[in-house]
């Protein structure tokens, strides 16, 4: 997970912004959805997907900060 990504989340988690941080995770798994897409053509960037499932990852465990 990119440190950008981190300190971002956690400065919505921390101000309670669920639709901020809804719609970053919305826009990473558009970008992975896409990505995917044009893996299946044949351009594929593993450090790419990889670092967008971190980022989804990291959006979850703030919305989850967020809940509790």
């Amino acid at each position: 997970m990119s440190e950008a990504i981190r300190v971002i989340t956690d400065h919505y988690a921390q101000l309670k912004s669920r639709v901020a941080l809804e719609q970053m995770r919305e826009h990473r798994n558009r970008l992975l959805q896409n990505y995917r897409i044009g893996a299946a053509q044949g351009f594929r960037v593993q450090t790419l997907e990889t670092s967008l499932q971190d980022d989804v990852e990291a959006i979850d465990d703030a919305l989850s900060r967020i809940s509790n």
